[in-house]
């Protein structure tokens, strides 16, 4: 069942792309600069269409509809991007709270009168 499910998630990723190719190549842009994400969040939208476009032209229709929703997910242009890969933040140096809240206030308040 593991093997299974792995082809399925293979085949629905390359279903994605090939629809995304197709949607680039309708409307003149670069594959590459369409999202995955959005992509198959059109795809889920109008999945449910699909089973009422019974008819060859009505599923025409849908597929151009589809490659139109696809296309118009496009990411910005970011020539030379890269992220290191390093840790943002530092551990802080407090100490942890282990009393409530209005205890601490109250210890503040009598150390500095």
């Amino acid at each position: 069942m593991v093997r299974k499910e792995i082809w399925a998630h293979l085949l629905a990723y390359n279903l994605t792309r090939t629809l995304m190719w197709d949607a680039a190549e309708h409307r003149h842009v670069a594959p590459l600069r369409l999202s995955f994400k959005g992509a198959i969040q059109e795809t889920m939208a109008l999945w449910p269409f699909s089973s009422s476009a019974a008819r060859q032209r009505d599923l025409t229709a849908f597929y151009d509809a589809l490659l139109r929703a696809i296309a118009t997910h496009k990411l910005p242009y970011r020539p030379n991007r890269y992220e290191p890969r390093v840790r943002k933040r530092r551990s802080k140096s407090y100490h942890l709270m282990t009393k409530p809240r209005h205890e601490l206030k109250k210890g503040l308040l009598a150390a500095n009168p």
